[in-house]
């Protein structure tokens, strides 16, 4: 016994059993409480779903109704339009012109009307018109309406007038009303609003328009009126209104009940009842007000008194904030239902449109009458819930058994030996040994734990393998991205720089084709620096991009990177024939910064069905910022040599005035001493002056030939730097007598092209020195390569100086000199003393390449370590 308690399986089975006898006798608890909760849970979504299928039948039946009285009243606005358009027709028709307008009456009062027992329609003029030729005119061509008025209120029953009003506000009315008799004598009809809704000023849009309802005054009750503007060419003609009764419209929507405690409201767009029954006045106004209304109106026929009395009634003063709050939800036009508490009863609201009447149709209906099915339901759930709980009872006791007995036979098999099979095959994994396989009997928990063993042993060996995959990719980025930057530091020549960066983006992304554009702060657009692979027919349309146009535009004007997958279907391409010249669909673009400051764009072009990943386009973005680092340097230091040329022609200047102006002013002081030494008859003083006006005119000419040769175009990019020192040697030095030496070691092709800009500076400013201070008579010049060093040396047996006496290098071109050295990394010397001649010694260092490297030689370099064998970086 003591063995079977200290295994796994004893234990677990021990435990399983207690937990099975606690779990019994909990379940047995929890199923009567939870059949008491599901009893009260189905009761309550009994009601739930109760009030949600008479909120759905009351909304539809709502929609419904508006829908129905919207066509009711519309189909008097379509006879409106009929006879609108019919009319506009006839206007225009010549044989109007045959027509002849019968006699009228002129009353008391000034009005105007037809006393014709045989006529069809009625006229009325107002005493505000006056009757001119206009006014006959119109009255005579709406002659033709006789007969289309009775035939249109033959086709809708509600219908109870149609008349025609010209501009003026003469009318002709239908049907026969005896209307000098019924109509205020004091009416203009212009004023009206059956009238003035339709004019040109009101109803730009030309489009029926519909009245506010209102009591008719002839007797026929509600009444609400359409008004439809006549054009004839763009020239307002009058206006054909249409007045409709709102009897059979009221009545319907009074029988609207869906329950005993429903009703209907009808509301216009202005927030104001067009019709509701007692209730809902009741519901919505304070019975104060109810009782002042039945008041005012008491010996009124009842449905009478409802239909004046809530026509036009503003429902603004209802002060209930949750109907106000579905009120303006039912003047914008929308659809919807609400549920608040309206006189202690919670109601549902459901509302509708007349849309194109402007109104609003709802219908109101106690929540109580909507579930009062709901009690005989819980009442019957109740019922069926007692005897199933009992029967659950037995049922679960039963299996409950069933389960005890079967839980010692399984555990062993199913649980206890695939377990220990687990821990061995943990063991053996943390031992090192990742072939270890667990066989998978069956898909439950443990089988799943067994191929998530089996699935873990084999994500281990491929998260190897990703991991040196993903190190390789990285190691393929940083080496373009080194490759980029290398670029950008071999050389400052924009050109270069730009399309090697491209070559080596094309290269390490896989891509057909590349452009780098350059922004140009003048002309605010993208101009084409650099590309490889692009169609000629397609450069034209990328040589000058604006801000904003296309794909790099915008690049440019979003200021962040932009990838698709297809250009073929992006509406921002502007060249149409990118996918009929290349064979590329993906497209990246990323702008390159420098300083918070947008420099370019670098785009590329990938061939159909390449996609580009967030890390390529990281990549892209890094290599851009690098090409817009390495533009800005070269663009800063095109700065730095324009300053230079104009520091270069300010020094040449100052030469000029200092040296050669000096000069020649002193031969023409010395030329007047001796003319007037030639007048006094001194020999010896006038061949003494002579002898110093050839010796100041001697070094006049020659300060001369140096600024000559300084001013001359540079022979450096013709010849090279061996062929501009010799030019320079030749050119001045040889000219001014002095006797030169080049000596050349090691292979000068291996020098840069900036390199050799500057080391030409340097030996020129030298060489000047010893011209015009030195007074030297040999000048010898070294140029030294090797694998590591450039070293460039002149020397001249001039008068020399005490190196004491100039600070800081400064003097005599020594600080320009040392600041071209150090520009790159490199040093000078300068070695002299009084008569023995000066050496300047400048030592740059190269890297593998022939390239300026950023090793820095030490400023304390000497002339023997400069000359060493093998030059070596001091350490």
């Amino acid at each position: 016994m003591a063995k079977f308690y200290n295994r796994l399986s004893g234990k677990f089975i021990l435990a399983l059993l207690f937990f099975l006898l606690i779990l019994g006798t909990a379940t047995a608890a929890v199923i009567t409480a939870g059949f008491r909760q599901t009893q009260s849970t189905v009761t309550e979504r009994s009601v739930q779903a109760l009030q949600a299928q008479g909120r759905d039948t009351l909304l539809q039946a709502t929609r419904r109704e508006a829908q129905i009285s919207a066509m009711q009243l519309m189909q008097a606005s379509s006879l409106g339009r009929a006879a609108a358009d019919f009319y506009a027709l006839a206007y225009a028709d010549h044989h109007l012109d045959a027509m002849q307008l019968g006699s009228l009456t002129h009353g008391d009062d000034g009005v105007i009307y037809d006393a014709d027992p045989n006529r069809i329609t009625e006229i009325w003029i107002d005493a505000s018109v006056e009757v001119n030729a206009d006014v006959e005119e119109n009255l005579r061509r709406s002659l033709v309406l006789d007969e289309l008025f009775p035939a249109l209120m033959d086709q809708a029953p509600d219908v109870i007038a149609i008349y025609y009003m010209d501009p003026s506000g003469a009318t002709r009315y239908y049907p026969k009303v005896e209307i000098v008799d019924v109509v205020d004598h004091e009416l203009i009809v212009t004023e009206h609003d059956f009238f003035r809704l339709a004019t040109p000023d009101e109803d730009p849009q030309r489009q029926p328009v519909w009245t506010r309802p209102y009591i008719d005054y002839i007797g026929h009750g509600p009444v609400v009126t359409v008004a439809t503007p006549v054009y004839v060419e763009d020239e307002f003609v009058g206006v054909i209104s249409v007045d409709v009764s709102l009897t059979r419209l009221i009545d319907r929507l009074n029988r609207l009940t869906p329950t005993p405690g429903s009703y209907a409201l009808l509301i216009d767009g202005a927030g104001r009842l067009v019709a509701a029954p007692p209730a809902a006045l009741d519901d919505l106004l304070n019975a104060e007000t109810v009782r002042l209304m039945a008041k005012l109106n008491a010996g009124v026929n009842e449905t009478q008194h409802v239909i004046e009395t809530t026509m036009g009634l503003p429902l603004e003063q209802v002060t209930n904030q949750p109907f106000q709050q579905t009120l303006a939800d039912m003047r914008s036009g929308a659809s919807g239902l609400a549920r608040f508490t309206l006189k202690n009863n919670e109601i549902f609201l459901a509302y509708a449109p007349l849309p194109d009447v402007g109104w609003s149709l709802a219908v109101v209906a106690p929540i109580a009458e909507i579930t009062a099915e709901s009690q005989t339901v819980a009442m019957a759930i109740g019922d069926e819930a007692g005897v199933t709980v009992r029967w659950t009872l037995w049922i679960t006791t039963l299996l409950f058994g069933l389960a005890l007995a079967a839980t010692v036979v399984f555990t062993r098999r199913f649980l206890t030996v695939p377990i220990e099979r687990l821990v061995t095959a943990t063991q053996k994994v943390a031992a090192g040994d990742r072939s270890v396989s667990l066989p998978v009997h069956a898909q439950d928990e443990l089988g799943q734990l067994a191929n998530a063993f089996n699935q873990m042993t084999e994500q281990i060996v491929q998260a190897q393998q990703t991991l040196e995959a993903r190190v390789s990719d990285r190691t393929r980025d940083l080496s373009a991205l080194y490759a980029v930057t290398t670029v950008a530091s071999r050389s400052l020549d924009q050109d270069t720089v730009l399309v090697s960066s491209l070559d080596q983006v094309l290269t390490v992304m896989n891509c057909l084709h590349g452009m780098i554009h350059l922004w140009d702060d003048q002309e605010q657009v993208l101009k084409l620096a650099a590309h490889r692979q692009i169609p000629e027919p397609l450069l034209p349309n990328l040589m000058c991009v604006p801000c904003g146009e296309g794909l790099i535009g915008w690049v440019i004007e979003q200021r962040q990177p932009l990838v698709i997958d297809d250009i073929a279907d992006d509406a921002r391409l502007s060249v149409h024939l990118l996918q009929e010249q290349v064979q590329a669909r993906g497209f990246v673009g990323v702008p390159m910064h420098v300083q918070n400051r947008i420099v370019g764009v670098l785009s590329v072009v990938g061939a159909q069905g390449q996609r580009f990943n967030s890390e390529e386009v990281a990549l892209l973005n890094s290599i851009g910022d690098q090409v817009a680092v390495a533009v800005e340097n070269a663009r800063l230091y095109e700065q730095a040599e324009q300053l230079a040329v104009v520091e270069e022609r300010q020094r040449l200047a100052r030469e000029l005035h200092d040296s050669v102006t000096q000069s020649l002013y002193s031969v023409n002081l010395l030329a007047e001493t001796a003319h007037r030494a030639v007048t006094a008859n001194d020999l010896e003083r006038t061949n003494y002056l002579v002898d110093r006006v050839g010796e100041m005119a001697r070094q006049a000419l020659k300060e001369m030939r140096l600024l000559v040769y300084e001013l001359r175009p540079a022979a450096l990019a013709q010849e090279g730097l061996v062929g501009a020192l010799q030019q320079r040697l030749d050119t001045v030095e040889g000219r001014a007598g002095v006797k030169t030496q080049l000596r050349i070691n090691g292979d000068p092709a291996r020098i840069p092209q900036q390199m050799e800009a500057h080391l030409y500076r340097i030996a020129q400013e030298a060489l000047n020195n010893a011209l015009k201070h030195a007074e030297a008579v040999a000048v010898t010049v070294l140029l030294s390569v090797d694998t590591e060093f450039v070293t460039l040396t002149i020397k001249d047996n001039g008068r020399g100086f005490d190196l004491s006496h100039v600070r800081e290098l400064g003097g005599i071109g020594l600080k320009s000199m040392h600041e071209r050295a150090q520009q790159l990394h490199g040093a000078l010397r300068v070695e002299t003393q009084p008569g023995s001649g000066v050496t300047v010694c400048v030592c740059l260092p190269l890297n593998a390449d022939g390239l300026p490297s950023l090793r820095r030689i030490p400023a304390t370099i000497t002339l023997d370590e400069l000359y060493s064998p093998v030059h070596k970086e001091p350490q």
